[in-house]
């Protein structure tokens, strides 16, 4: 998936090939979604609030920023919600990829995509038990204190950014911790 700071790059020229098409398909889609996946799409796409998307759904006119926002939120094809299909096969990154690259923003394709990418490491049993005794160290002296719990949405994301960054380098505790990261948010 692409990052926030991919997303809020993405022009905001209108792509509908279809304006009645996606008028309806996003009244569809936004009345019967949730606050949090609205909450969600407003996030994703850096929109200050919901009405961003009043006009598209008043107007059907479209940004590639906004179809990828709802396409990633409401798992739904970009293709199919700007017109230019006549059914949704669903979202998926490949689909992204050639709805990124058909208007310019190939070089944003998972593809190429290093941002997402963690190096692998070669596990044998002794880096199994690093890692073991890694993850308990971290564990054990992760506190809860004032200071991590006043962090702003907006600094967690800068603290995962500068841990990407290491991991990328190849900093094997940020590599870890990242993984670790990983796992706690995605179970």
């Amino acid at each position: 998936m692409l990052s926030i700071e991919q997303i809020a790059q993405l022009n905001s020229n209108n792509i509908s090939v279809n304006p009645d098409h996606t008028k309806s398909v996003v009244k569809q889609l936004w009345n019967n979604a949730s606050t949090h996946q609205k909450q969600k799409a407003v996030t994703i796409g850096s929109y200050k609030n919901t009405k961003s998307f009043g006009p598209v759904k008043d107007i059907g006119k479209i940004s590639v920023r906004m179809a990828i926002v709802l396409s990633q939120v409401f798992n739904v094809n970009p293709f199919y919600i700007i017109g230019e299909e006549t059914e949704d096969n669903g979202f998926n990154e490949n689909i992204m990829d050639q709805f990124l690259q058909r208007f310019g923003f190939g070089d944003f394709a998972t593809s190429n995509d290093s941002y997402t990418q963690v190096p692998s490491i070669q596990r044998s049993p002794i880096t199994n038990d690093i890692l073991k005794d890694f993850a308990s160290n971290i564990i054990d002296s992760v506190e809860m204190t004032d200071e991590l719990m006043a962090l702003s949405e907006e600094e967690a994301i800068q603290l995962l950014k500068a841990l990407n960054t290491k991991a990328k380098l190849n900093n094997f505790d940020s590599v870890i911790k990242l993984l670790l990261i990983k796992k706690i948010l995605a179970s």
